[in-house]
């Protein structure tokens, strides 16, 4: 097999032109890489992989082609951003796509990453300016490419998230419209079955809202303490409100919410920057307490600290959104990792006299 750039270059134009992607990754692959034919074969196992979406097979070689000192062009920067996009460094991703959009307005995959990337802002920090941003994109691939029925999907898809927590009749009928513009396009029936589905769940809560009576949450005078204890033979220290004992166990908010908030690894945990303190802690406390809308729809038991790890105790009432109200709460505090369990709080004890001494 030769190595020498010209014939690469030849066969793998000829297995490109034929779409023969398949052939063209398992020769790429097989070849004996030599400084002179190393950028052009790892450029094309880098692309080709990451149009495929095969972002572990794709990684080494756009790690290795973004040190080397030569101008990228869009098709580069393009796959980047997705890379990025996917390890979740947003900002990294924006700026690469950005750049591949100045350097080829009309190439229409840009249009899916940065709507990807203004899907997670508005995730994020529910900032409806980038729902608009993100539909836009995904609209604008669809022009460019008419025939690609999948920008329709994502419009689609981008509408049933709004419409978990901000209901309207008319954008709920537009996006049943959507989705059967995108069926009648060949596009594939188990994507617009899972999409429907979700929108039958929202339709069906949204009807069922509108039978109940709103709900009066019981009132009561909080009962703060903090005081040290030992837990699992680690010193730890506990915030609790014990005023909860005069409204609970309550059957409004029966769900018990359990939130581990640290430092998950040892990079993280070397960084200096970062301390948990009263400072931090009280921050959290805040953006937890209003996006889980403590006093309306929600009981906030307290934390427990214990070393580098905080424990957070809510009770409330399942939710479509509840993942999504603790991401966009803990966002501002990355790299701080966080996770989450909810069990069935049905008595006195599940709330909070497991953090009450003995």
């Amino acid at each position: 097999m030769s190595n020498k750039l010209k014939d690469i270059k030849k066969i793998v134009a000829e297995l490109e032109a034929n779409d023969d992607y398949y052939d063209l990754i398992n020769y790429l692959e097989e070849l004996a890489i030599t400084p002179e034919n190393a950028y052009f074969v790892r450029y094309k196992l880098g692309v080709t992989h990451g149009n495929r979406d095969e972002h572990k097979q794709a990684s080494p070689h756009l790690e290795w082609l973004e040190k080397q000192d030569v101008k990228r062009d869009a098709i580069l920067e393009y796959n980047l951003a997705k890379a990025y996009l996917e390890k979740e460094e947003y900002d990294k991703a924006f700026t690469l796509v950005s750049k591949s959009i100045q350097l080829d307005p009309k190439l229409k995959g840009n249009y899916r990453v940065r709507g990807q990337y203004y899907e997670k802002m508005w995730y994020y920090t529910n900032d409806k300016k980038y729902y608009q941003l993100a539909y836009d994109d995904y609209a604008y691939h669809k022009k460019l490419a008419p025939k690609k029925v999948r920008a329709i999907l994502w419009m689609a898809q981008l509408q049933v998230q709004l419409l978990e927590y901000d209901f309207d009749e008319a954008l709920y009928e537009n996006t049943l419209h959507l989705l059967k513009e995108y069926e009648d396009n060949n596009g594939y029936s188990w994507h617009k079955r899972e999409a429907e589905n979700q929108l039958k769940e929202i339709k069906k809560e949204v009807d069922a809202a509108a039978q109940n009576k709103p709900i009066e949450v019981k009132t009561f005078k909080s009962d703060w303490h903090s005081y040290d204890d030992v837990l699992n033979e680690m010193l730890c220290h506990v915030k609790v409100d014990k005023g909860l004992q005069d409204v609970c166990p309550s059957d409004q908010f029966p769900l018990q919410i359990w939130l581990s908030v640290g430092l998950g690894n040892t990079e993280q945990q070397e960084d200096q920057s970062i301390k948990i303190d009263d400072t931090l802690i009280q921050a959290i406390e805040s953006n937890l307490t209003q996006k889980l809308e403590v006093g309306k729809y929600a009981y906030y038991a307290g934390y427990i600290k214990q070393g580098e790890l905080l424990n957070f105790y809510f009770y409330t009432k399942p939710t479509r959104n509840l993942q999504r109200k603790i991401d966009q709460a803990l966002y501002p505090f990355q790299p701080l990792s966080a996770e989450w369990e909810e069990n069935t709080a049905s008595a006195w004890l599940d709330y909070t006299e497991f953090m009450v001494p003995s």
